[in-house]
């Protein structure tokens, strides 16, 4: 009470209201200051003091309360994800705002330890983030009256997938199954790796998945016709968000010749110490005659041609070889045996 007006003692009763017109007393508080306690509506304060015969109310005080706000949190789009490589842009932030007075502003910041955040120049209700280089959280905070709500995201970041080499070029036949083809084990990403390996034959310009089991870390080839690349893609993180293509590797392949014949066996003429050879082959190769056995000591015309002249064949059989090869790959040698009849004069004949 003003200049200690009445007894010297007070005691206090206060009241509230959620209308301005009807209040009620709060029960248990007969202290001098009231003290605070949560509200969800608007709410008036009254005080009565007496002292003795004396009594006194004081003036209404109205505190406001704002509506809370709702639906302050952050996140990205359904079919987005919080994980990328190194170098790249996440998706977008977005969230709806409900709650308050139903205007709102928004202030963003960035951490790249979810401590100590940096604010951003960007005040609108969603925010597109840059190219990133590292794992960073982005908070968002909606005021709307004297209310606030924030909501943090991370964006993780992973490192760019290192080591990916993949061995060995090689030469084969056609006919004999590639050396597997082996890679490193990478580092970076997740550390958690998936793998798929690709071929693109020499003929073609499109990359294709590899035959067979083109998933593990090394890749065992079929038989191939033709000479062909291959190359490892390595994948990880959430979507295969890192991904790393090797080099490319070629297999050379070198077709095996067919249908190799040395010509059909022949009885020759009596005294017919030279004849024809007849070789012949499908496909690419080189050729040679090698003699095997016999009594003679036969002088080949060329002995790289498949058609060629022999001579000083000896009485009897005399065995030839033919065979043709493609760098790597030597067909099966074919034989052919030319025979020379060996005649005896009777004793006691001579020649007219």
């Amino acid at each position: 009470p003003a200049n200690g007006a009445g007894a010297g003692s007070y005691t206090y009763q206060w009241r509230n209201s959620i209308n301005g017109t009807t209040f009620n007393e709060i029960a248990g508080v007969t202290t001098e200051d009231l003290p605070g306690s949560a509200l969800t509506v608007n709410t008036w304060y009254r005080r009565i003091v007496s002292s003795s015969v004396c009594t006194s109310t004081s003036n209404d005080l109205m505190i406001t309360v704002d509506p809370a706000i709702t639906g302050f949190h952050i996140g990205i789009g359904a079919q987005e994800h919080d994980t990328i490589c190194t170098g790249n842009t996440p998706a977008q932030l977005t969230g709806t705002s409900a709650g308050g007075l139903g205007t709102y502003t928004y202030t963003w910041a960035s951490s790249t330890d979810n401590v100590n955040f940096t604010n951003l120049a960007a005040t609108t209700q969603t925010y597109q983030p840059g190219t990133l280089t590292s794992t960073t959280w982005f908070r968002r905070t909606v005021a709307s009256g004297v209310c606030a709500e924030n909501s943090t995201f991370r964006i993780t970041v992973l490192p760019l997938i290192t080591g990916n080499t993949v061995t060995a070029n090689q030469t084969i036949c056609n006919i004999t199954l590639p050396s597997s083809l082996t890679g490193n084990s990478p580092g970076g990403g997740d550390g958690i790796y998936r793998y798929l390996w690709e071929k693109k034959d020499a003929s073609s310009p499109d990359w294709v998945n590899a035959e067979g089991t083109n998933t593990t870390a090394n890749y065992q080839a079929p038989l191939l016709d033709g000479t062909t690349q291959f190359r490892r893609n390595v994948y990880s993180g959430e979507n295969n968000c890192c991904s790393s293509v090797s080099d490319v590797v070629t297999v050379s392949v070198d077709i095996m010749p067919l249908n190799i014949t040395a010509g059909p066996d022949r009885d020759l003429l009596p005294y017919q110490l030279a004849a024809n050879l007849e070789g012949s082959f499908e496909g690419t190769g080189t050729s040679v005659w090698k003699y095997v056995s016999g009594k003679g000591d036969p002088v080949f015309e060329d002995a790289s041609v498949e058609n060629t002249v022999v001579r000083q064949l000896g009485f009897g059989q005399n065995v030839f070889e033919f065979s043709v090869m493609n760098n790597t790959c030597n067909a099966a040698p074919d034989e052919v045996i030319l025979s020379v009849p060996d005649l005896t004069i009777p004793q006691g004949v001579t020649p007219n």
